[in-house]
């Protein structure tokens, strides 16, 4: 099997290759005129224009990357692998795939950071602290309210 490739020549020059196609249209009337890049130019035509494939290729390949999983541009660990093994390839991994560790925090711990749990003890002794902190305020007691604030960050802390 053969085939033949068939390069359109220069309308102008009848010599090159025509690599700049125009078409105008004036009255109603449409003409295709082909050229070469020297003669688009002595024309006055810009060929430093955009090919319309070649710009609908780039934009479906920049929305393809967009919407490609993070891969790790150290260690070459993609999210699967992630997913799989529950471990990290490097520490670069971190930070390519933070947004999958936040989602993962919040999906198990209803909230962006983990606080952890008080002992129902301590959380009542808290409140307590609390409002009686905010009484010695009202009253202007601010010896006991100190102490209290000191208690209370003792606590927390």
């Amino acid at each position: 099997m053969s085939f033949e490739i068939a390069f359109m020549t220069c309308e102008k020059c009848q010599s090159a290759t025509a690599t700049v196609f125009l078409t105008e249209i004036a009255n109603d009337e449409m003409r295709k005129l082909n050229l070469c890049v020297n003669c688009a130019r002595v024309m006055g035509v810009s060929t430093t224009g955009f090919n319309l494939t070649d710009l609908l290729l780039k934009g479906a390949a920049l929305a393809a990357a967009e919407n490609a999983p993070p891969v790790c541009p150290v260690c070459g660990f993609t999210e699967a692998d992630l997913r799989k093994t529950g471990l990290f390839g490097c520490p670069q991994c971190y930070e390519t795939f933070a947004a999958l560790v936040d989602e993962a925090v919040r999906d198990t711990q209803r909230a962006a950071q983990h606080t952890g749990k008080i002992p129902r003890r301590q959380a009542a002794c808290r409140r307590t602290l609390e409002r009686e902190l905010a009484a010695a305020v009202s009253k202007e007691n601010y010896e006991l309210a100190a102490q209290l604030r000191d208690r209370l960050k003792n606590l927390r802390d």
